[in-house]
């Protein structure tokens, strides 16, 4: 690991966007620390924030999240980042996808005069764990993140038996 983490301390977040490119923002968000004591998920509703018009229907196609869904289920910017920041104060929130993950927090944060409270980082860079390709997503966020940190316990696990042998 790169920094001095613990396990059972551990954040893993992830996001499901509208789509690719500059003009994507983040519609679902979902958190979990390794040990499951602490968790969110939810979705955003586009139309509380400004400029949020971008639709990829291929990433819908993906996600399986329907724009009707994200503005009658969907919480307010505003209380998306009251929730991240609530939750995840002093964390570091670790992601699979952390290049897109930061620029859609980013998009999130921006359009808010709030700035966040905690950091993202690679979860690859920080721990040392290469997640399989061939993972079978669900691309919903909150699925994602609890197979993330099944791939992370097994590697753990792996790790600790190799340890057991001498390796």
């Amino acid at each position: 690991m790169s920094l001095d983490l613990e396990y059972d301390d551990l954040v893993i977040i992830d996001i499901e966007a509208s789509g690719f490119g500059p003009d994507s923002y983040p519609i679902e968000i979902a958190y979990s620390n390794f040990n499951g004591s602490f968790s969110d998920s939810f979705l955003i509703n586009p139309e509380t924030a400004v400029g949020w018009d971008h639709w990829d229907t291929s990433s819908e196609a993906v996600h399986g999240i329907r724009k009707e869904d994200l503005i009658s289920k969907g919480v307010s910017v505003d209380e998306a980042v009251k929730r991240l920041n609530n939750a995840l104060c002093g964390y570091h929130a670790l992601s699979d996808n952390v290049y897109f993950d930061q620029d859609w927090m980013t998009a999130l944060f921006n359009s808010t005069p709030e700035k966040p409270h905690f950091s993202m980082l690679s979860l690859q860079d920080e721990l040392g764990i290469n997640i399989p390709l061939d993972l079978d997503r669900k691309h919903r966020a909150l699925d994602d993140v609890k197979q993330l940190i099944q791939v992370i316990k097994q590697h753990q696990s792996a790790k600790k038996s190799r340890a057991g042998y001498g390796e």
